[in-house]
């Protein structure tokens, strides 16, 4: 069945009467999403929600897949068979207090569309604490397709609307690329044949490639918890070498470990090399302090939410400084022994060599171009039919 919106001039008039009256629509933006997970909710539910200059018509339907393969497993596993799948369909449709403009603004519907985005998962997370269902999860523009389909018009005239395409995100994936048999040799050995002394390094980096993964994933919040979380675990790693070759006694330990501020500033030095005080013109630990470690405190203790520049200037500037830490390392026992064996070739983080931005919401004029020719295409397409 071919899907048309559900949200029409028809109807539109019975959503109006729930709007206050002192709300006045000159434009609209109207789009589906079709949630990865399925909703339980009724089918043609609609929530709204008046904010400001702007107004939230949501509607929720539910759609249902099958899930096939082209393999045949059958022979190898007898209960296969194709699968049933719910999925939730949304449409959204935003009304604006503002003039209805000549075109669409780009801009300014990415930025409805993160506020979307925003209320959905306001619901979502009281939907998930008020069903203890845990299917439901938190909803990112990189849950959708690359491209995004949206229409713009004046509430006024259902008739005479643009229709444009925006880019979510790039949903860029790795080369499937095999590796040789001497690069899966050396994974095998240092996985399990490894000295114990290497799992410290293992879980710091692990923690530091868990903070791009929700970075590219549009979980913010989530991915400057883990990046500071992997600054902080390599810091007090290289303290408690530097305890232990010394013989300071636990109690004493555990109080050091519980200041981190105090760590870094008074403590640092004596297994770092080079001046830890948290001032300008030590550059990388200024930066990955003020940039880093004070936006994972106002989300742990604040609930903010950062947007995708700030989380990624504060991936940046932790990765930048966790290089720098294992550069400035004292020789402490095998200290360096233990570095050596683990990094290779000066790469003293490895997740700096796997971060990047691939979420086209920060770079819209490098996407300017492209979005010409989609759009132009969009146009032509219309026309035509």
């Amino acid at each position: 069945m071919k899907r048309t919106f559900i949200i029409t001039h028809d109807n539109y008039k019975g959503y109006l009467k729930k709007i206050p009256k002192h709300f006045k629509a000159k434009s609209a933006y109207q789009f589906p999403l079709l949630i990865p997970f399925y909703i339980p909710t009724i089918s043609n539910t609609y929530m709204i929600l008046t904010i400001d200059d702007y107004c939230f018509i949501t509607k929720f339907d539910q759609i249902e897949f099958e899930e096939t393969t082209d393999e045949d497993l059958s022979d190898l596993l007898p209960v296969w068979k194709s699968k049933k799948i719910k999925r939730t369909y949304i449409e959204v449709l935003i009304l604006l207090q503002k003039e209805t403009k000549d075109e669409p603004d780009h801009e300014e519907f990415n930025d409805y569309f993160g506020k979307t985005l925003y209320w959905l998962n306001h619901f979502l997370s009281t939907l998930l604490i008020k069903t203890k269902n845990l299917q439901i999860k938190h909803i990112t523009h990189k849950h959708f397709p690359y491209g995004l389909i949206y229409e713009y018009f004046n509430p006024a005239n259902w008739n005479d609307r643009e229709k444009m395409v925006t880019i979510l995100n790039t949903n860029t994936e790795d080369s499937e690329k095999v590796i040789s048999v001497q690069e899966w040799n050396k994974l095998v050995n240092d996985s399990f044949n490894q000295n114990f002394s290497l799992f410290p390094f293992t879980l710091s980096e692990k923690l530091a490639f868990k903070s791009l993964y929700y970075f590219r994933e549009g979980l913010f919040q989530d991915c400057i918890i883990f990046i500071q979380t992997s600054i902080e675990s390599l810091v007090k790693i290289y303290f408690l070498n530097y305890a232990y070759e010394n013989n300071i006694d636990d109690i004493k330990i555990e109080r050091i470990l519980s200041k981190y501020k105090n760590l870094i500033e008074h403590h640092a030095p004596k297994f770092l090399q080079g001046d830890w005080q948290i001032k300008e013109k030590n550059i990388l630990l200024y930066t990955y302090w003020n940039t880093t470690y004070k936006l994972r405190n106002k989300i742990v203790h604040f609930g903010y939410i950062p947007n995708i520049h700030e989380a990624n200037a504060a991936i940046r500037a932790g990765l930048d400084f966790k290089k720098f830490i294992t550069k400035n390392v004292k020789t402490i026992g095998k200290i360096n022994e233990l570095i050596n064996g683990y990094y290779t070739q000066e790469n003293y983080c490895y997740a700096s060599d796997r971060f990047y931005n691939d979420t086209t919401f920060a770079n819209q004029v490098e996407m300017k171009n492209y979005l010409s020719i989609i759009n132009s295409e969009i146009s032509n397409t219309s026309a035509n039919t």
